[in-house]
């Protein structure tokens, strides 16, 4: 199954284009703000969007993501997980939270993340990822994650440190 990232602008201009591939949406938006609102256009391939409303924070709060949001992200997944070929997971900015949940589904389903974590575009929301694993059922290797998250912020401070 393809995953992909977006930004809210960038899923806003996936909507208004043709897409031969049938795909959900799961749309998180920070808590003051709406999911973006999506074109429904005959050719643009999106069967439904979940929109769902938290802070990016890694920390538990009652601001984060709670283990609802992550059971109601797999319940969708998996009521279209055999009528679609791709899922578009978009955030605010595509770089975090959206990054935490494709990461998790790319390892429920793919057995590999390390394709997000392995990016410097990426800088994954641990707190997401962990709710999501859980809620998908999936062995939480804390020594794993850890050099996950170490691999994947050397990356980004790098490409940060070279662009100042």
């Amino acid at each position: 199954m393809l995953i992909n990232i977006l930004s809210r602008q960038a899923v806003i201009e996936y909507s208004k284009k043709p897409h031969m591939e049938l795909s959900i949406v799961i749309s998180l938006s920070d808590l003051q703000n709406e999911a973006p609102k999506l074109l429904r256009a005959r050719g643009n391939g999106i069967l439904e969007q979940l929109k769902l409303n938290f802070e990016d924070i890694e920390f538990e709060d009652a601001r984060c993501m709670t283990n609802d949001h992550a059971i109601k992200i797999v319940r969708f997944i998996h009521k279209y997980q055999y009528k679609v070929e791709k899922i578009i997971v978009n955030c605010e900015a595509g770089i975090r939270r959206s990054a935490a949940v494709a990461a998790a589904i790319m390892q429920h389903f793919n057995g590999d993340d390390w394709e997000i974590f392995n990016n410097p575009d990426y800088c994954p929301n641990i707190i997401c990822y962990r709710k999501m694993l859980y809620a998908l059922n999936e062995n939480i290797d804390e020594t794993l994650i850890f050099e996950k998250i170490r691999v994947n912020r050397e990356l980004w401070d790098k490409r940060w440190q070279s662009q100042s």
